[in-house]
C-alpha cells in the first residue's frame, strides 16, 4: 500500500507539472517576462525565445522584447536570427548606444553606416564625434580647440567689418568736406580715415589666420571621428542603466548577450 500511494503522489506531481508547462499562457506580458528570464537561466534558449514572443505579441509597442528574443537566438546558436532581431530593435529604439557600438564593434552594421554617425555629430559640435566614439579626451581637446579657433575667426571678423564700415564713413566724411575750413576739420576725419583702414587691415589678417586654424581643426575633427573609432571590447559590456550590467557576446564566441534588463 505504501508503494501504491508513493506511485500516485509520483503521477500526480508529474501531471501537475505538465499541466504547468502546457497550460495557458499568462496574460501579463510581464509575467511572461519572468517566465522567459527562468527559461533562459536554465539553458531552456527555445522556450525562452517562444515566451518572448508571446509576451511581444501582448505588448507589440515594447520593442525591448526584440533584443530579448535576439538573446534567446543567440544563446541557440542562431547568430544571424539574433543579429536581425537586435537590427530590428535599432531600427525602433536608435537610443540604445551601447547595443549599437557593440554591434559596430563587431562589424555587424554596415561600416559607412558607422562612420558617419560620428562624422556628422562632430560636424554639427566638433568633439561630439569623439565623445560617441568613447575618446572623451580627444574630444575635450578638439573639440575645444576648434570651438576656440572659431571664436577667434568669427571675433577678428566682426572686428575687420566694424572697422571696414568705420573707414568707409571716415572716409565719406572727408571727401564730402568743402574747400575753406580749418586744417582740424580736415585731419580729423582723415585721421579716422586713416587708423580705422589699417585696422581693418590688421583685424582682416588675424581673421584669416584664425580662420585658417579653424578651417584646419574641423576638419581634423571629422577625420578622426571618421577613422579613430575605439571599438567596444569583444565579449564584454558596460553598464546599461543604473544598476544592472550587460554581457555582450563575442563576434565568434558563444556568451550569452545582454541576459538581463527587464
Amino acid at each position: 500500500m505504501p508503494a501504491f500511494l508513493f506511485s500516485l503522489f509520483l503521477f500526480c506531481g508529474s501531471g501537475f507539472l505538465i499541466c504547468s508547462e502546457t497550460g495557458n499562457a499568462p496574460e501579463n506580458p510581464q509575467a511572461l517576462i519572468l517566465q522567459a528570464q527562468v527559461y533562459m537561466k536554465a539553458g531552456q534558449y527555445a522556450l525562452a525565445e517562444e515566451t518572448y514572443r508571446q509576451a511581444l505579441g501582448l505588448a507589440p509597442s515594447d520593442f525591448r522584447l526584440l533584443q530579448n528574443i535576439g538573446d534567446a537566438q543567440w544563446a541557440q546558436g542562431e547568430k544571424n536570427k539574433a543579429i536581425e532581431s537586435f537590427r530590428d530593435y535599432l531600427r525602433h529604439n536608435s537610443n540604445d548606444v551601447i547595443l549599437e557600438k557593440w554591434m559596430n564593434s563587431q562589424g555587424y552594421i554596415h561600416p559607412d553606416e558607422d562612420r558617419w554617425g560620428p562624422v556628422w555629430r562632430s560636424a554639427v559640435l566638433p568633439g561630439w564625434g569623439q565623445f560617441y566614439n568613447d575618446r572623451p579626451i580627444q574630444g575635450y581637446i578638439l573639440g575645444g580647440t576648434t570651438i576656440f579657433s572659431f571664436v577667434g575667426t568669427a571675433t577678428y571678423g566682426v572686428l575687420a567689418l566694424n572697422a571696414y564700415h568705420q573707414a568707409k564713413q571716415a572716409e565719406a566724411t572727408y571727401l564730402g568736406l568743402g574747400a575753406g575750413l580749418s586744417q582740424s576739420s580736415y585731419s580729423t576725419p582723415y585721421n579716422q580715415w586713416a587708423n580705422e583702414t589699417h585696422l581693418n587691415h590688421l583685424y582682416t589678417a588675424d581673421f584669416e589666420g584664425w580662420g585658417i586654424a579653424f578651417a584646419a581643426l574641423y576638419a581634423v575633427t571629422l577625420i578622426d571621428a571618421a577613422f579613430d573609432k575605439q571599438a567596444s571590447p569583444s565579449g564584454y559590456s558596460s553598464i546599461i542603466d543604473d544598476t544592472k550590467v550587460v554581457l555582450l557576446p563575442d563576434k565568434d564566441g558563444g556568451s550569452l548577450a545582454l541576459l538581463k534588463r527587464w
